[in-house]
């Protein structure tokens, strides 16, 4: 069950960095103004997946070097509390895991129906890509 929540986080947080990078399925070999520029990304981890998240990452960075991504992790007692208190001060996080449920009241949640409309990505296709 964690492995599949684990998977599935890593899902999310590839979707998203691909909606904020811009990618395109082009196979043009010239670089453009977006691909040199530098994207940096703030996720909050919880402390078990951290590892998932690093090593996912490190893949990541081979085929898009220009995204940075610093993960932050906290015990999972004071997660939640944590991340609604920073994201309703301003100070937010580009990608959180967890029971997105929990934070619904906050108003600081986005439906991402539309970019990922827009970004033509079959949200489907990439989960069953990355099952183990």
């Amino acid at each position: 069950m964690a492995k599949k929540i684990s998977i599935v986080y890593v899902v999310a947080l590839f979707l998203l960095i691909g909606l904020l990078s811009g990618c395109n399925s082009s196979e043009s070999e010239a670089t453009t103004e977006e691909e040199q520029t530098e994207v940096n990304l703030k996720v909050a981890v919880f402390p078990a997946d951290e590892p998932t998240f690093a090593k996912a990452y490190e893949q990541f960075k081979k085929e898009y070097p220009n995204i940075n991504i610093e993960f932050e992790s906290f015990p999972q007692k004071q997660y939640y509390e944590k991340i609604r208190m920073q994201l309703s001060s301003g100070i937010g996080y580009d990608l959180f895991a967890g029971q997105i449920d929990t934070m619904v009241d906050t108003g600081i949640l986005a439906p991402l129906d539309e970019y990922i409309k827009e970004s033509g990505i079959d949200v489907l296709d990439s989960a069953i890509c990355m099952k183990p």
